[in-house]
């Protein structure tokens, strides 16, 4: 099991990642079946401190776009998946020091 953890300066943004290794046994063919690896992988974020709720669904993709312009960005959704359902945008600001 490896543990991941970042946090900036001001401790707004945060996140601990955890991934563990294991091997299943899948059939290849017919005759033959072989143990693969399967990588299983969890990610907490925490913002100012407080970690999301699991009914929230951070969208990580538009996360990382928002990294790159400022703006508003859909970055929750709904557990269902559809935005309109309960998700909410995310202002994002970018400066020169951050």
């Amino acid at each position: 099991m490896m543990i991941f953890s970042k946090t900036d300066n001001l401790n707004r943004l945060s996140f601990d990642m955890e991934m563990k290794k294991r091997k299943v046994y899948k059939n290849i063919t017919r005759v033959k079946g072989r143990m693969v690896p399967v990588i299983d992988w969890q990610i907490s974020l925490y913002i100012n401190g407080n970690k999301l709720d699991e009914d929230e669904v951070f969208v990580e993709d538009v996360f990382f776009n928002s990294l790159l312009y400022s703006g508003k960005y859909p970055m929750f959704t709904c557990t269902c998946g559809i935005f309109g359902c309960g998700g909410y945008y995310v202002d994002v600001v970018h400066n020169n020091e951050r």
